[in-house]
């Protein structure tokens, strides 16, 4: 690097690719317009630090993962990809989302399931999201496609607890579960095969609570996220 100047890096596919030296571009640096990094394993933290060397940076892409696979493979749930803008980088990233899109659509599932109980309801949407993990992993080493995304969207959903191991071995670095008012339970061991990897949870306008000893301590599944560097706890019935 040091007698080659590149006006452009790309480390796409360089899926063992965790961390840069932030003096990698100590030379090269003033020269480098534009980055690319797709399919790594590298943290926003390392590519914070290395590109502080690149003063003259005008673009830089990356994703800690590759595109969405097939839309098939997905109902009911969907994978989007889309692009966030943080200062000139443009980051782009691959989220599950499962749930519903709206309140609205949310309260429409009470009321089309009124002759049932919302345990009942609840259950079923537990058992639903069960299997779809289930069946995508499978789907997945079926066409040989990697089983990282960058986030995982639970939203709007009538689920009541999210059982062990949800995700099978789905690997996330964000979780968010997002207006699930009857949610009361997280089993401690909810993300198990992708603890290691979680940067980042949100949990907002559930149920859950601390208060009754019967509850599964929502505390146990966060501790167990080794990683993680940003918490989110909104509108629950959590006591410290």
């Amino acid at each position: 690097m040091r007698k080659n100047f590149h006006l452009y890096l790309d480390f796409d596919g360089a899926s063992s690719l965790e961390s840069i030296n932030p003096n990698a571009f100590d030379i090269t640096g003033p020269y480098v317009k534009e980055v690319r990094a797709f399919d790594t394993q590298l943290k926003q933290s390392s590519l914070e630090e290395s590109i502080v060397g690149l003063p003259n940076l005008l673009h830089l892409t990356v994703s800690n993962v590759g595109q969405c696979p097939p839309e098939e493979l997905l109902k009911p749930c969907k994978c989007v990809y889309r692009s966030e803008e943080w200062q000139w980088v443009q980051a782009k990233f691959t989220r599950i989302i499962c749930g519903e899109d709206t309140e609205e659509d949310l309260d429409s599932i009470y009321y089309q399931n009124r002759n049932r109980t919302e345990e009942k309801i609840g259950f079923y949407t537990m058992r639903r999201l069960q299997i779809f993990f289930e069946r995508l992993s499978e789907s997945l080493n079926g066409i040989n496609w990697q089983k990282r995304f960058d986030g995982f969207v639970l939203q709007n959903s009538p689920i009541i607890e999210l059982p062990r191991n949800v995700s099978r071995d789905i690997i996330f670095y964000a979780i968010r579960i997002d207006n699930c008012p009857k949610l009361s339970t997280i089993h401690p061991l909810a993300f198990t095969i992708t603890e290691p990897f979680v940067e980042e949870l949100l949990i907002r306008r559930t149920r859950l609570s601390n208060d009754r000893w019967k509850q599964r301590d929502i505390f146990n599944a966060i501790t167990s996220l080794t990683n993680l560097r940003a918490l989110y706890l909104h509108w629950s019935g959590l006591q410290v």
